[in-house]
C-alpha cells in the first residue's frame, strides 16, 4: 500500500469556505436525474437483488462505462458505491486486462482526497465491477449546475484538496487522464466540504508508453478538459492532469467550460489553438491571481506548463499572501503560435507573468500587465484563513 501524505504547504484537507452548500440527493437532483433514467442500455440491476456479495439498493447513475449503484456489501454490512462496467466493455479482453491493472494501481494509493477503493472483480455473470466508498454529497458538476460558480473563498480550499490528490497520485506513478467536475465528489463535514477525486477508470501508469487513445483508437478523456497533447494522441505525462486541473478551476470559478463550442471538433481545435481564457473576464471581482493559475495550468506546450497542481496552489497562496497579483489581459492570452514567451515557464518566478509581446506605436514589443494591489487592511478574511491553514 502506498501512502500519499497530503502536503502541509497549502493546507489541503482544511475547509475555509464561507458558505455551507446544501445537501443534494443524486436521485432527486434535476441536474443529474437524467443520468439515472433508462437509456436503452438495459434495465440494469433491480433494487433488492443480490449479486457477487452485494445487495443493490438503488441506481445512482449511468455513464459511458456502465452504471453506478448504491449497494450494501453483505459481508461487512457496509454501504458502498458499486460501479458495474457495461457488458460491451466487460466482454473485451483488452479492456478487462487494463481494468484489472488500473484498479490495482488506484487501490494501492492511500490519500484523504482520493476516493477509497474497497474491491474490484468480476460478478458471476461476467460483468466487471469496482466497489468504492459511498459519498452522499453529490459531485462538483451537479453543484455548479445547481448553485452556479464558486466564489474565490469557496474555490480556494477545494482546489487545494484536488491539487493535493493529484500530486499524491502522480507521486505514486499514476496519471488520472479524466480530471473534471463530475469526477470530484463532495462530502459535507464540520467546518466545510471535503473533496474526493474519483473514477480512475482512465488512469495510466506514468511509465507506460500508451498514448491518449485505447488500443482500438478511442480517445480517452473528456474533451472540455483535455490537454492539446492528449488530443493529438502524442505521448504525454502528468501535465495532462495539470491542464485539466486548470480547466476545472476555470469551470468552478466562472460556471463555464474554457472553450464552449458548437461541436466536439471545434472544441478540440480550440484547446490546441485558441487563446487561454481569462476567468476574471467572466467573473468580475475575481482576484487576478486565479487568472495566472489558469494560464500557467493551461499552457499549450506542456514544457511551459506548471510542473504540478501543487506548485500552482503554492504560487497562488504566495500571491494572495503578498497582496499583489497580476492578470493576463484577454488579448494577451498565450496561444500555441505565440511561442515560448507566451506563457509562464514552469521554472519562472512566481512574481512575474510573461505575456505576449504587444506592438507599441513605435513598433517595439512591450509587455502589458495589469496589477491590482490589495492593502493588508482590505485582505478578505478567506485569504487570511487560507494562509493560516498553510502554516498549520
Amino acid at each position: 500500500m502506498i501512502a500519499a501524505t497530503p502536503s502541509a504547504t497549502y493546507g489541503a484537507g482544511r475547509q475555509y469556505g464561507p458558505r455551507r452548500w446544501p445537501a443534494l440527493d443524486l436521485a432527486r437532483d434535476p441536474a443529474v436525474a437524467d443520468r439515472a433514467q433508462p437509456d436503452g442500455r438495459g434495465e440494469g440491476l433491480p433494487s433488492g437483488s443480490e449479486v457477487g456479495g452485494y445487495r443493490i439498493e438503488r441506481l445512482l447513475g449511468r455513464g459511458g462505462m456502465g452504471a453506478v449503484y448504491e449497494a450494501t456489501q453483505l459481508s461487512l454490512q457496509r454501504r458502498v458505491a458499486l460501479k458495474v462496467i457495461a457488458p460491451r466493455l466487460s466482454a473485451d479482453e483488452a479492456f478487462r486486462a487494463r481494468f484489472r491493472r488500473e484498479a490495482r494501481a488506484a487501490a494501492a494509493v492511500e490519500h484523504p482526497n482520493l476516493l477509497p477503493i474497497h474491491e474490484a472483480g468480476e460478478l458471476p455473470e461476467g460483468a466487471l465491477f469496482i466497489a468504492m466508498r459511498l459519498v452522499d454529497g453529490g459531485d462538483l458538476e451537479s453543484r455548479l449546475r445547481a448553485i452556479g460558480p464558486l466564489g474565490a473563498g469557496e474555490a480556494l480550499p477545494l482546489l487545494g484538496q484536488l491539487a493535493d490528490a493529484l500530486d499524491g497520485a502522480h507521486a505514486a506513478g499514476l496519471i488520472h487522464r479524466d480530471v473534471k467536475p463530475a469526477n470530484v465528489l463532495l462530502e459535507q463535514r464540520r467546518g466545510g466540504v471535503h473533496a474526493y477525486l474519483t473514477d480512475f477508470g482512465l488512469v495510466k501508469d506514468v511509465e507506460s508508453s500508451t498514448l491518449g487513445h485505447t488500443d482500438t483508437g478511442q480517445l480517452l478523456g473528456t474533451v472540455d478538459y483535455m490537454a492539446p497533447e492528449q488530443i493529438a494522441g502524442e505521448d504525454y505525462g502528468a501535465g495532462v492532469d495539470v491542464y485539466a486541473f486548470g480547466a476545472l478551476a476555470y469551470r468552478a470559478l466562472t460556471g463555464s467550460v474554457p472553450y464552449r463550442r458548437d461541436t466536439v471538433a471545434a472544441t478540440l481545435v480550440a484547446h490546441r489553438e485558441a487563446p487561454i481564457p481569462v476567468a476574471s473576464e467572466r467573473s468580475p471581482g475575481l482576484p487576478p491571481a486565479f487568472d495566472r493559475l489558469v494560464a500557467r495550468a493551461m499552457a499549450k506546450d506542456p514544457d511551459w506548463r506548471a510542473r504540478s497542481a501543487g506548485e500552482l496552489m503554492r504560487e497562488l497562496a504566495e500571491q494572495l499572501s503578498a497582496g499583489a497579483e497580476e492578470a493576463v489581459r484577454p488579448d494577451e492570452s498565450p496561444t500555441v503560435a505565440d511561442g515560448p514567451q507566451s506563457t509562464a515557464r514552469a521554472d519562472a518566478s512566481p512574481q512575474t507573468t510573461p505575456t505576449r509581446a504587444i506592438e507599441s506605436d513605435g513598433g517595439k514589443p512591450s509587455l502589458i500587465r495589469q496589477t491590482v494591489i490589495y492593502g493588508a487592511a482590505f485582505t478578505p478574511i478567506w485569504v487570511v484563513a487560507y494562509i493560516i491553514g498553510r502554516s498549520l
